[in-house]
């Protein structure tokens, strides 16, 4: 977290804006797997009818992080992701393009609610924590695949 500077700050200022930016959660849900489900390379990833379930996944998952409250065991299940996108075929290109998504429709919102100068403090913090979580990905999916395909 130190390289990132997340920071205590930036979770006292994600859980005072929580109550608004957790607002947007549904038209969140909406943007990432209409995204997902209408582009080729990503869409062949899910199963028949698992929308609902996936998408109260990253409903929990954007409300935990726009809640600020962001202890050891929710860092910890972000490096476990690596292996649940592994056994889906989700490569780490197709994770980071999509918390770009992400990180861009927060900050969008940010600034068209509140203002330049919160908006981007508020959106900082969030990017922050956000950054955190595709490192730990991306380290769990590599730690993973490199486990695995060690001769050792």
């Amino acid at each position: 977290m130190y390289l990132t500077e997340f920071s205590d700050d930036d979770r006292r200022v994600l859980q005072e804006t929580a109550k608004h930016t957790q607002l947007w959660v549904d038209q969140f849900v909406q943007m990432f797997y209409d995204t997902l489900f209408t582009y080729p390379l990503t869409s062949f990833i899910f199963h028949e009818g698992e929308r609902p379930e996936r998408e109260q996944t990253i409903r929990d998952w954007y409300l935990r992080i726009t809640s600020g409250k962001l202890d050891d065991k929710f860092w910890e299940d972000q490096s476990r992701v690596g292996l649940l996108h592994i056994n889906r075929q989700v490569l780490n290109s197709y994770m980071f393009g999509m918390m770009h998504r992400t990180q861009k429709f927060f900050l969008d919102k940010c600034l068209t609610d509140f203002g330049t100068e919160k908006g981007l403090r508020i959106y900082h913090a969030f990017k922050r924590a956000t950054d955190i979580t595709s490192g730990l990905i991306a380290e769990g999916y590599h730690s993973t695949y490199a486990v695995i395909k060690s001769p050792h």
